[in-house]
C-alpha cells in the first residue's frame, strides 16, 4: 500500500483482508472487528428493543437493568466500530440532539446522584448537540444514569452525565433520538476509504465515506 492511496469498495476490503493475513503470518495481532455486520446487527436489535420499551406498561427491576445493559453495550459497540474504522466519519461525528440541565451547585456524589431534581435545573432545559462518539464516551463513563418517563408514564428517554461532567450538566436524550442514531450506525457500511500514512503516528489515517466522491463515480 502506497501512502496516500485512495481505495473504495472491494479494493479497500481486499487490501484490509490481505493486511490481516500478512499481519497474522508475521505474528502480529490482527485488527479488531474483522467482520462488522455482527456488531451492527446487534445495534439494530438494541434499537428495536428500546423502541418496544416505549409502550411497556410494567417496569420491574429487571427492565431497568435491561435498558442500562442495552445502552451501555450499544455505546461500547459504536466506540469499537469507530476505533476499528468500520463506520463512516459522518456517522461518528453526526449530531445527537440532547437537552442539557445546568448543575445547581450542590456536590454530586454516590449518595446524592439519584436526586437529579435537586442537583440539576430540570425546569429550564437547553437544547444542545454532541457528536455520536462523544455521547458514547459519556455513557460509557456515566456517573448519573437514569431512565426518564413522560407524564403518561411512558419511557421517553435517559438522563446521564459522566464523572467529568457531573458538576456541569445533566444530559437527556429521547428514546426516539437514541433509536435513530443507533439505526444509522447499524446500517452504515462505508463504500469509500482514503488512507494516508502518518510518519509521526507510524500508522495510516483513515477517512471513511458512505459514498465515493463524485469524481470516482
Amino acid at each position: 500500500m502506497l501512502p496516500g492511496l485512495r481505495m473504495d469498495g472491494p479494493a479497500a476490503y481486499l487490501w484490509a483482508l490481505g493486511h490481516l493475513v500478512h499481519s497474522s503470518i508475521r505474528g502480529q495481532e490482527p485488527a479488531v472487528i474483522y467482520e462488522s455486520h455482527y456488531w451492527k446487527d446487534e445495534l439494530l436489535r438494541i434499537a428495536q428493543s428500546l423502541e418496544r420499551r416505549r409502550t411497556q406498561v410494567r417496569w420491574p427491576e429487571a427492565s431497568f437493568a435491561g435498558v442500562e445493559k442495552s445502552v451501555m453495550l450499544a455505546a461500547y459497540i459504536v466506540r469499537k466500530l469507530a476505533e476499528a474504522k468500520k463506520l463512516s466519519d459522518n456517522t461518528i461525528a453526526g449530531n445527537v440532539t440532547l437537552t442539557s440541565h445546568a448543575w445547581r451547585g450542590e456536590p454530586v456524589h454516590h449518595l446524592s446522584r439519584l436526586d437529579i431534581d435537586e442537583l440539576y435545573d430540570l425546569e429550564n432545559p437547553k437544547r444542545v448537540t454532541l457528536s455520536l462518539l462523544k455521547v458514547c464516551h459519556v455513557l460509557i463513563h456515566s456517573y448519573v444514569f437514569m431512565t426518564g418517563f413522560s407524564e403518561c408514564n411512558e419511557f421517553d428517554g435517559l438522563f446521564f452525565n459522566s464523572d467529568r461532567t457531573r458538576h456541569q450538566t445533566l444530559y437527556h436524550v429521547s428514546v426516539s433520538e437514541l433509536v435513530r442514531v443507533l439505526q444509522e450506525a447499524g446500517k452504515d457500511y462505508p463504500s469509500f476509504s482514503q488512507l494516508t500514512y502518518d510518519e509521526v503516528r507510524q500508522d495510516y489515517r483513515v477517512i471513511n465515506k458512505r459514498e465515493p466522491p463524485p469524481d470516482l463515480v
